[in-house]
């Protein structure tokens, strides 16, 4: 799992860098620029003219140093901005570094220079202007220059952030550098990752810079789930094993307005690995695979679940492993007191995924269940925090709610946030295609499958490979349809391809 640091971190990691490994702050700084060098004599092939753009913070200085260790490789120009003696005093050692190397180096000083810069052939443009301590308000020079630098055709890099993404919060300015590829220095910051960091950041790299991952881990509670933290939990089939040896699940949802939602839950269930499915329903939906097992269950006036259906319900729950309830319930009162049993009943036992009209009937109250994993969307989660808010008004994240309540919440949005209120997993992957309808019914039913089928690890992290495992089924979706023609059973259809693609590292179809 990737570590994600907010700048604050960051800069305490490099004070430990310094006070516990001896590491000077010019150490750092080489250590970080040589392994950017590297990264960026991989992605750009050698002898290719390079514009390197600083500023006269640390930030720049990484960009004097990686200008003077690209030097031998390829034709490299800086153009800085900024007051000489304003300079860090690491930036004005790199700085003479890279000067005394025989680097051209041309102060910008008014807008009038900027256009010329960009005249000359240029197949990549370096950013290395502000760094983690800027934010979305961009002012001076940078503007244009990054203006500029964004309507160049060649490749686009930034150094640990792109200029004009505040590293903290992923808010970006209007010209904020669009990097193809960023180079993050020991760590990723979490600005890469929310709200514009996906959309400016490109691929994103990993600069080691000499600091020990106790180091690093120290400073943060977030971490980003990869492949391989998926593959490690997963162990293959064994020869002699049943149906019952993969997960038994019951999913009680549907109406008679919404039997589909049921049927995408139950499907992507037993697509992505289940053993065996119950759906507990008052409708059937016909594309309900037929391995399903359907159980009907009486319903109100309203088409929804019946109070009176509970004992049926209550049967198939003790038989199974893992029980999904929500998606496409409705809203009835009778409704709402099963799913409220449910929870209570089942909730401190086995995982219970409440998803959709199921959070509707969470009790805000401490300790709803050590083993409830509530997926809300934006709205959902907004709602559930105001109704929490009379017993707990200071409850603003979904860390802080998830601790509060004492259960995982999976909060969806970009990136997806799985926590427990001490330890928060982001999942990174996925893409816009997946805002559409029916989408969260099969996440819930693929976590509900990795629940069962990774038995072995936390509970935490089960939660998290199956919506990690949901997003790369969606990310084949949109490469196969584009990101307008994703739906939610094109995602159940294509789980086939995402599970050995992430469990087994095949070869995608």
């Amino acid at each position: 799992m990737i570590p994600v640091l907010t700048p604050e971190a960051m800069r305490s990691a490099d004070r430990a860098g310094v006070d516990e490994l001896g590491f000077t702050s010019l150490d750092l700084m080489e250590n970080a620029s040589r392994s950017c060098a590297d990264i960026i004599l991989d992605v750009l092939p050698p002898r290719s003219t390079i514009l390197v753009l600083c500023g006269t913070g640390n930030n720049g200085g990484d960009g004097f140093a990686v200008a003077r260790m690209l030097s031998s490789v390829h034709t490299v120009r800086v153009a800085w901005i900024g007051d000489h003696h304003r300079m860090t005093p690491e930036t004005a050692e790199e700085f003479s570094r890279c000067v005394n190397a025989g680097v051209s180096c041309v102060h910008v000083s008014g807008e009038e220079s900027v256009t010329p810069l960009f005249h000359e052939r240029c197949d990549g443009i370096i950013d290395a202007l502000v760094g983690i301590g800027g934010s979305e308000e961009l002012r001076g020079l940078a503007v244009p220059l990054l203006r500029s630098a964004n309507a160049c055709s060649c490749l686009r890099i930034a150094v640990d952030v792109p200029t004009g993404l505040n590293a903290s919060t992923g808010k970006a300015h209007e010209h904020c550098f669009r990097a193809h590829h960023t180079i993050t220095m020991a760590a990723p910051k979490s600005g890469l990752y929310l709200r514009d960091g996906k959309d400016v950041c490109g691929q994103i790299h990993v600069a080691a810079i000499g600091l020990t991952p106790g180091i690093i881990d120290a400073g943060t509670a977030v971490h980003v789930i990869e492949q391989k933290d998926v593959q490690s939990m997963y162990t293959p089939r064994k020869n002699d094993t049943s149906k019952f040896d993969y997960g038994r699940i019951c999913i009680i949802a549907g109406s008679r307005d919404m039997p589909g939602a049921a049927a995408l839950s139950a499907n992507a269930a037993i697509v992505s690995g289940a053993g065996l499915v119950e759906v507990c329903s008052t409708a059937f939906h016909a594309h309900l695979l037929p391995e399903v097992l359907q159980t009907h269950v009486p319903s109100t006036d309203a088409g929804t679940l019946g109070w009176q259906g509970y004992e049926r319900i209550r049967k198939a729950c003790d038989k199974a492993q893992c029980i999904v309830i929500g998606p496409g319930l409705g809203w009835h009162e009778e409704t709402s007191r099963l799913v409220e049993m449910v929870i209570k009943e089942y909730g401190d036992t086995k995982p219970v995924i409440v998803d959709a009209d199921g959070l509707r009937a969470v009790s805000c109250t401490e300790g709803v269940g050590s083993q409830v994993v509530l997926t809300p969307h934006a709205g959902e989660f907004a709602r559930l925090r105001e109704k929490c808010s009379n017993l707990a008004p200071s409850l603003s994240s979904a860390e802080e709610l998830a601790a509060y309540l004492r259960c995982i919440i999976v909060a969806k949005g970009v990136p997806v946030r799985i926590t427990d209120g001490s330890r928060t997993l982001w999942n990174a992957n996925g893409n816009p295609g997946m805002a559409t309808a029916g989408s969260g019914d099969v996440a819930a039913g693929v976590i509900a499958t990795m629940t069962c089928r990774l038995s072995s690890a936390p509970l935490l992290e089960r939660v998290a490979a199956g919506v990690y495992i949901h997003a790369m089924a969606g990310d084949l979706a949109a490469e196969h349809f584009t990101p307008e023609g994703v739906t939610a059973s094109r995602i159940v259809s294509l789980l086939h391809e995402a599970l050995p693609a992430v469990v087994h590292g095949k070869e995608r179809m």
